[in-house]
């Protein structure tokens, strides 16, 4: 009991630091495409890659579980959850995700789906930005005058300059730097 305990503490401790570290590397990271007014940033690939992994191992495990020990309800359920898992972070292996942007727009995710990214994409004028918010999944997000918004992550590498053309390009916003 005691050494649970001692894993728990420990995992509780560590984590925070990793996803700390994590933020920091993404944000003082070089975006994946920068010029004088343009620029592309995009999600991490390694921790996608990693989630998309440990999803297909999830999954495998579930099935496994489901076939070889006939447990059916604990098999369906880590099934589920390692397609959920490796599904929800599938697209940012691509350049679905990225957010790019010139000295007259920029371009990204529009919408969410459920506690990730979804799928559509969508433009705004820089001049039509009225709000920055974030999301309770830590989504950060711009809107633009008739509502559309535009979603991002700390995880994206380079945030740090996409944050840096916001404070140019949107002085009306308070200073979301991190």
């Amino acid at each position: 009991m005691i050494q649970s305990f001692l894993v728990a503490c420990g995992v509780s401790f560590i984590l925070p630091l990793v996803i700390y570290w994590i933020r920091r590397h993404a944000t003082d990271s070089n975006p994946a495409e920068l010029s004088e007014l343009e620029g592309r940033i995009s999600p991490g690939k390694t921790s996608a890659y990693f989630t998309v992994v440990i999803g297909a191992l999830l999954f495998g495990t579930g099935i496994f579980t489901i076939v070889a020990q006939s447990e059916f309800a604990i098999g369906f359920i880590v099934s589920v959850f390692g397609l959920c898992v490796g599904g929800f972070m599938l697209p940012s292996l691509f350049s679905i995700h990225d957010i790019t942007w010139t000295a007259d727009e920029f371009s990204g995710t529009s919408r969410l789906f459920g506690p990730t990214l979804g799928w559509h994409k969508t433009t705004i004028f820089w001049d039509d930005v009225i709000a920055r918010g974030q999301t309770i999944t830590q989504y950060d997000y711009l809107e633009a005058k008739d509502g559309r918004r535009i979603y991002w992550s700390y995880l994206y590498l380079g945030t740090g300059v996409f944050e840096d053309m916001i404070a140019k390009k949107c002085k009306n916003l308070p200073d979301h730097h991190t």
